[in-house]
């Protein structure tokens, strides 16, 4: 573990209120290719300078399988990575939202 790897202490863990899920789905192709954008997208809220910080929020990877099993999360504003095949949360809020952004190959 390197200085810059963050730890995680469950008693300092932030609230579900706190937390900003960036959801990705749970197979082979997903994990190659929408974790690392994932894993950047994080990176990018935590260096960013451009939120106050009275926004508080804890960007957090998770896989769509534990999003949509867990209804604290899912009051959350959330990043949802991957198309409807490939992450159930996308498929999920694919009829029920406007989308922000959609890149398709």
């Amino acid at each position: 573990m390197t200085e810059s790897t963050p730890t995680f202490n469950l008693d300092m863990s932030p609230p579900p209120r706190r937390l900003l899920p960036v959801v990705v789905g749970a197979g082979p192709r997903s994990e190659l290719a929408d974790r690392p954008l994932a894993h950047g997208i994080v990176d990018a809220i935590r260096n960013s300078d451009d939120l106050p910080p009275a926004a508080d929020l804890h960007p957090l990877i998770v896989t769509d399988l534990w999003y949509l099993n867990d209804r604290d999360l899912m009051l959350q504003p959330t990043i949802s990575i991957g198309d409807p095949e490939q992450n159930a949360a996308s498929a999920f809020y694919g009829g029920r939202l406007p989308t922000m952004l959609m890149v398709e190959e």
